[in-house]
C-alpha cells in the first residue's frame, strides 16, 4: 500500500510522446526532435526536452565530426601511405 502523500501520483510517469502530423501537441511537453522513420515528432516534458535535444545533437556531432570511425581511420592510413609512396617516387625521379 502506498503512503498517503504518494497516493495521488501515478505508478509511472510518461516521458516520451510521439505526435503524428496534424495532431495537437501534448500540454506541458516541448518538442525534442523529428523522427523521420515514424513520420512524427517526439516530445518530452518541458526542461527535459532540451536535455534530450542537446544530447541527441551532441551524439550526431560525435558521429559526424568529432570522433573518426574505423572507416575514416583506415582511409586516412591509406592516404598517408599514398603520400609517402609519392614522395619516394618523387625523390628517385620515377
Amino acid at each position: 500500500m502506498k503512503p498517503k502523500h504518494l497516493a495521488r501520483f501515478p505508478k509511472f510517469i510518461a516521458t516520451k510522446e510521439y505526435v503524428e502530423e496534424g495532431n495537437a501537441a501534448p500540454r506541458g511537453y516541448g518538442l525534442s526532435y523529428r523522427d523521420y522513420l515514424m513520420n512524427s515528432t517526439v516530445w518530452y516534458p518541458l526542461g527535459l526536452h532540451l536535455i534530450v535535444r542537446w544530447a541527441r545533437d551532441f551524439h550526431f556531432w560525435l558521429v559526424k565530426v568529432g570522433y573518426p570511425g574505423y572507416r575514416q581511420r583506415a582511409m586516412h592510413r591509406v592516404f598517408l601511405l599514398g603520400v609517402e609512396e609519392g614522395i619516394k617516387k618523387g625523390r628517385h625521379g620515377e
